[in-house]
């Protein structure tokens, strides 16, 4: 057994190794597919659904004076609406509960924690919305921010660079 004491003793030149290993691309492309699902499917399929049973969602259209006027059915209004609020409301228990656990629920789903890419400790709920709000800039230019994980050494994408954050495969 080794009694030599440890000083945490490291060479200036030495190349800082990360004690954790960054989630895959496939993996974090997993995490953000079930998003995705979540985010898109849960709401919106089911009304799709409802409006191609029904029959309803269709617009009246008819022309007066070369003019199209197209009215819509006081139901399907209602129903739009509350499948507005419906989502709208799934993106914000979304949004808190990745922020209060520091990963989405794709990323539990998957296996994935988001920890500071530099120590590999749990992100600080300042963080954890820093990145989650940073996504957008990720998302904006045709997705390139998420791209960026396959050409970065550390697998980061914009947000985790933002955010300062690394995504880790538990």
């Amino acid at each position: 057994m080794n009694t030599e004491p440890r000083t945490g003793y490291q060479p200036l030149d030495a190349p800082h190794r990360p004690r954790y290993r960054s989630a895959p691309f496939v993996q974090r492309a997993g995490a953000l597919v079930l998003d995705a699902v979540v985010a898109f499917v849960c709401v919106p399929v089911p009304v799709q659904v409802y409006f191609l049973l029904t029959g309803r969602g269709g617009l009246q259209c008819t022309w007066n004076d070369n003019t199209e006027v197209c009215l819509t059915d006081p139901a399907d209004a209602r129903l739009s609406r509350i499948m507005f609020w419906t989502l709208a409301t799934v993106f914000a228990l979304a949004f808190s509960w990745a922020v209060s656990r520091r990963r989405t629920l794709g990323q539990a789903a998957v296996g994935i924690r988001v920890a500071d890419a530099t120590t590999g400790a749990p992100v600080s709920f300042g963080r954890a919305t820093v990145r989650t709000l940073a996504m957008v800039v990720s998302l904006v230019p045709l997705g390139l921010g998420f791209w960026w994980a396959l050409v970065d050494r550390d697998r980061r994408t914009w947000h985790d660079l933002i955010a300062r954050t690394t995504a880790i495969a538990v």
